[in-house]
């Protein structure tokens, strides 16, 4: 009998698709970084799907930036988030799990120096 997973989220998520950019820390800035998708976001972390097999670890640091989409600007107070992550999971996906190429997901924590920056016009 498969037991169920233990939730571990600490808030609440909100599931779209929305441009990020992740790169391991240390590293350089790719250039022509590949595009991402991030799946889901919660002020805590965020989930994405990669094609590469092997490309995060569980504990690896990445610097991680988001686009919010302008749909969503009612959902978040904020039009992107950058800022140091940690990875703490990293699960292999069945092709019934994947939409398309990708081979991994990827759940990343939020370090508290995560910067959320906003365009919202100062009304005055």
């Amino acid at each position: 009998m498969k037991s169920k997973e233990m939730e571990r989220r600490r808030d609440r998520r909100v599931w779209f698709d929305a441009p990020l950019q992740v790169w391991k820390e240390g590293a350089p800035r790719p250039q022509s970084p590949k595009p991402l998708v991030a799946k889901n976001l919660s002020l805590q972390g965020l989930y994405f799907e990669t094609d590469q097999k092997e490309p995060y670890a569980v504990d690896d640091v990445v610097v991680t930036s988001v686009s919010i989409p302008e749909s969503l600007l009612h959902t978040f107070p904020f039009t992107r988030l950058a800022g140091r992550s940690r990875v703490v999971r990293v699960k292999a996906l069945s092709p019934q799990e994947s939409q398309g190429p990708q081979q991994a997901g990827v759940a990343l924590q939020f370090f508290d120096t995560m910067t959320f920056l906003t365009t919202i016009p100062d009304p005055s």
